[in-house]
């Protein structure tokens, strides 16, 4: 029996030992999370002793931990530098098409730029070029050419293959001319090239780039007109048109410029937030939700009246964008789409009036704790040419103050 009450003492004095070991590497791991969120005051000033005390106490990841923000703010300035790069790369080949298009390029940049004095088809030609200006996501060297059979002419798109209007837009936003135009296409000049070994290497690269862009710019096309006849007349519903549509998202392009937005947001969602302004009132009726849900309209019933209408245009442009031809998304890295679809659906369901007092109320709680963060906003719209505090751009890639960032813009 005393043989028993040994071996019993022993698990006993085990289980103890195992237990204590669990509760002694969680307040090592609570330590670590203590230290790295709340770093200890006057850390500099400690002596080595001290110093060597804390180490006993696994906490002496304090001088690495403080260096981090460091690191981070260079990797996030690299990071913007780079999307700043590509988007000039991209903007240098989209303001010849604009100005192609009959819109000059300080008209386009500017605030007082009337949509509506424009007709539709220039109106989709601006809309293709803004989507174009934030197509690295969709055109990254992973990016491989559209199947033939998503290519224009399917049936369910607004504009079959041959269409006038269709060839035109097709014909600058590939060639940067009108069709009629005299001068040669990428393939055209690549066909001309030297036949030996080096030239084909770099002739055969060349038009499968050329090849890739032909068929992004052909799916951009058909996307953006799916959205644009998507909307209804502006004769039935004056305001929820896509002249609207287009104009917001040239305000956000715009405020993207002014409050140097690569610094906040990735490439990723600024095209979300571009596709999302473009699309946010698809489909609309020229009725509000209010009225929906009391006469019992089977948008409300479908979506439980919670946001009927932002529901429904989100279902419409992933709709959209599922179909042969207009797969704007379909060549995305699955955790870029996954981002993109995130931002795409809050800023649409961000629309609905309902929620705009309770994201007024969000914003102005932020304002009232980091006033001097959003100031720098502010003195960044009076002199653009200055980059953003560090620690303004600290506060809202924090991911909830990113969210709401990312909600006004829209």
């Amino acid at each position: 029996r005393n043989k028993q009450d040994d071996d019993d003492s022993d698990v006993e004095e085990g289980n103890e030992a195992k237990m204590l070991e669990r509760v002694l590497r969680k307040l090592n791991a609570l330590s670590e999370l203590t230290v790295k969120k709340s770093p200890i005051e006057g850390y500099e000033e400690l002596t080595v002793h001290d110093i060597s005390m804390l180490q006993d106490y696994k906490v002496a990841q304090i001088e690495v931990d403080e260096k981090e923000p460091e690191v981070q703010n260079r990797n996030r300035l690299a990071m913007a530098t780079s999307d700043r790069n590509k988007y000039h790369e991209v903007e240098a080949k989209v303001i010849p098409k604009i100005m192609d298009g009959g819109i000059p390029w300080a008209e386009f940049q500017d605030w007082n730029f009337d949509v509506c004095a424009h007709g539709q088809l220039k109106r989709e030609t601006l809309a293709m070029c803004l989507v174009h200006l934030y197509e690295t996501p969709i055109a990254e060297p992973a990016y491989s050419p559209l199947s033939t059979d998503m290519r224009v002419g399917d049936d369910n798109l607004p504009y079959p293959s041959g269409s006038a209007d269709m060839e035109a837009m097709i014909a600058m936003m590939t060639t940067g001319t009108s069709k009629s135009g005299g001068s040669s296409s990428p393939l055209s000049l690549v066909r001309r090239a030297s036949l030996g070994a080096a030239a084909l290497k770099r002739r055969s690269s060349a038009v499968r780039r050329a090849s890739a862009q032909d068929d992004l710019a052909v799916t951009v096309a058909n996307f953006v007109m799916a959205i644009s006849s998507g909307y209804a007349d502006i004769a039935s519903v004056p305001y929820h048109s896509f002249a609207h549509a287009l104009d917001v998202a040239l305000t956000v392009h715009r405020v993207f410029r002014a409050v140097h937005a690569e610094h906040y947001l990735s490439m990723t969602e600024k095209l979300g937030l571009i596709v999302a302004a473009l699309a946010h009132d698809i489909g609309h009726g020229g009725c509000n939700n209010n009225f929906l849900i009391k006469s019992g309209d089977a948008l409300s019933l479908m979506y439980n009246d919670r946001s009927p209408l932002e529901n429904m245009h989100c279902a419409r442009l992933f709709e959209i964008t599922s179909k042969p031809g207009a797969l704007l998304f379909t060549k995305m890295e699955p955790a870029k789409y996954r981002v993109l679809r995130e931002v795409v659906i809050d800023a649409i369901l961000g629309t609905d009036s309902q929620r705009a007092p309770m994201m007024v109320k969000e914003l102005e709680m932020a304002f009232e704790m980091k006033q001097d963060l959003f100031d720098s906003f502010l003195d960044q719209l009076e002199h653009p040419e200055r980059l953003p505090p560090v620690e303004a751009v600290e506060f809202f890639c924090a991911k909830e103050n990113s969210k709401m960032l990312r909600r006004f813009f829209v």
